[in-house]
């Protein structure tokens, strides 16, 4: 058997991707051979069979997750996600109070999501 899985990356910061979100733009340096080599790993990884390990908790995934996805920068401010509205933005709350509705994920930076 075999899969084939396609992934649009964008690497540097070009006229026509600005401000779509780049790894360059978030500061991550990182060359192609390293980059694939990883991609790699982390894909297949999730199509092995583990059949010798016992069954892991999702939980423990989502609550990874919620940490890392918890504290933010908008604005120039970090902020804390305090949840969804109906509309489906994220509702944040910076720590001096403020709240924010936000829409455009490509105005909030992520300090908690580095590349491992």
């Amino acid at each position: 058997q075999s899969l084939v899985v396609g992934i649009g990356i964008n690497t540097k910061a070009t006229d026509v991707v600005q401000g779509r979100g780049s790894l360059e733009e978030i500061g991550i340096e990182i060359d192609n051979t390293q980059l694939f080599t990883l991609l790699d790993t982390v894909i297949s990884s999730l199509f092995e069979n583990k059949s010798n390990l016992k069954n892991v908790s999702l939980e423990n995934h989502d609550m990874n997750l919620k940490i890392l996805l918890k504290n933010c920068i908008y604005r120039t401010q970090k902020c804390t996600v305090t949840g969804v509205t109906n509309d489906g933005n994220l509702r944040v709350e910076s720590h001096t109070g403020e709240a924010f509705s936000v829409s455009d994920d490509l105005s909030l930076l992520w300090p908690d999501l580095q590349l491992q």
